[in-house]
């Protein structure tokens, strides 16, 4: 299964909900633009100032400004007549004869395969108190996985 698979042959993909994504691109262009002025100041500081702080600081924002850009821009988890693709901070390709099942959990959708550690589909995620609700979107998909499985080895 290549990474590129045409529009034509995907069967269904999930990202994480439009709030998501979009408080997640907040955060990055927040956090970008708390690290714009501190790398200012940390290139224009003179010989011998203390910059420590500031360096860290911006390190931090900068950490937390991609990974909110990976969260808003890249998740998704893409089904198809090949098999599943999980795009987290990479991707990952699950051809149909590796797929043995998965389920729903509070950090994505566990992907067991066969001889292979698990894989966790970050772009649908259970909400903390999906105890409340009787069927999640996380559920929802698992349960279509399900079917796309059944329906390829049919």
């Amino acid at each position: 299964m290549h990474v590129g698979m045409p529009i034509g042959n995907v069967w269904e993909e999930w990202r994480p909900s439009r709030t998501t994504r979009l408080v997640s691109a907040l955060a990055a262009l927040g956090c970008g633009a708390i690290v714009i002025p501190l790398a200012i100041g940390i290139a224009t500081a003179g010989t011998g100032a203390d910059v420590s702080g500031a360096v860290g600081l911006a390190t931090v924002f900068a950490v937390l400004a991609v990974v909110s850009a990976i969260q808003a821009f890249r998740l998704r988890l893409t089904v198809g007549p090949e098999g599943l693709i999980v795009r987290n901070f990479r991707t990952t390709q699950i051809p149909w004869s590796e797929f043995q099942d998965c389920s729903s959990g509070v950090w994505g959708i566990w992907i067991r395969r066969a001889g292979r550690r698990p894989v966790i589909a970050l772009a649908v995620d259970k909400q903390p108190v999906a105890w409340l609700i009787e069927q999640t979107r996380a559920d929802v998909v698992v349960t279509a996985i399900d079917g796309y499985a059944h329906q390829h080895a049919a």
